[in-house]
């Protein structure tokens, strides 16, 4: 930390020396999440796809799906459904 301040502290002093000024040359983006619980009797991964589906369908710009839990539910000793509570990450156009 102590680096990264005297880092910035000589880039400025040489802005300045040099009569530079920094420019803002990226583009901020605005990204929400959203968090879906989504289950499959066949997989995890058809788990994940089914929650990307849903979201899909009202949510525009996904970017990313995080899973956060997984979970299966057992009968006599089997797997007969598969669950996971992911969060959808998708940016806000800002298009108007």
């Amino acid at each position: 930390m102590e680096k990264m301040v005297l880092f910035k502290d000589r880039l400025l002093r040489w802005l300045k020396e040099t009569n530079c000024q920094p420019k803002n040359t990226y583009a901020m983006s605005i990204v929400k999440v959203i968090e879906v619980i989504a289950s499959s009797q066949t997989s995890f991964d058809d788990a994940v796809q089914n929650a990307l589906n849903e979201a899909s369908k009202t949510v525009k710009n996904i970017d990313s799906i995080y899973v956060k839990h997984f979970k299966a539910n057992v009968e006599n000793n089997k797997i007969v459904s598969y669950g996971v509570n992911a969060k959808i990450s998708f940016t806000i156009d800002d298009n108007k």
